[in-house]
């Protein structure tokens, strides 16, 4: 089985250019709740894209900052404020030996490709993916088939939507 977190960033200021904008605090603890979130469900990818815009490696960093294992990280300029078409051929260009992936990427083509990915999974998750995507929310997706399969995202399924408001901050 094949995993693909979508992670978008956490909430960010509005007072820089915007690839240099910085999480607020409320981001920065958006961010360290997904990260438990993940350690407690052993969902630690074995690699993360990253879009270079500070906001994005901020929510990287804050989300595995208290993990043993760290996902091999790939910072990647194409993830940047990326059409969903460049999500897309992103995704279907990845290694085929890749069992499990995240992608720290921003709205509104994260939220997009989520929703798009999203034809099979849990009712409830389902509902909340399509009212939107906030910031620190986390869609988990599983695919029969590997990276590099032409049918990969014709066969995924939603395994979870998570908004960190909804999750305990201890």
């Amino acid at each position: 089985m094949t995993r693909l977190l979508l992670l978008r960033h956490a909430q960010a200021a509005n007072t820089h250019k915007d690839i240099d904008r910085p999480l607020t605090r409320q981001g920065q603890l958006e961010a360290a709740r997904i990260g438990t979130f993940l350690r407690d469900q052993g969902w630690i990818p074995e690699r993360a894209y990253v879009s270079t815009a500070m906001r994005a490696r901020e929510t990287f960093s804050l989300t595995f900052a208290q993990s043993d294992v760290l996902p091999d990280l790939f910072l990647d300029e194409r993830l940047y404020n990326a059409p969903l078409s460049g999500l897309v051929d992103f995704v279907r260009g990845m290694p085929t030996y890749l069992t499990s992936v995240l992608i720290v990427g921003h709205n509104p083509a994260i939220g997009e490709f989520a929703r798009m990915l999203a034809v099979q999974g849990p009712g409830p998750d389902l509902y909340n993916l399509s009212r939107g995507f906030p910031p620190a929310s986390l869609a988990v997706f599983s695919f029969e088939q590997p990276f590099g399969s032409p049918d990969l995202l014709r066969h995924s399924q939603l395994l979870r939507f998570i908004v960190p408001d909804n999750l305990s901050s201890g």
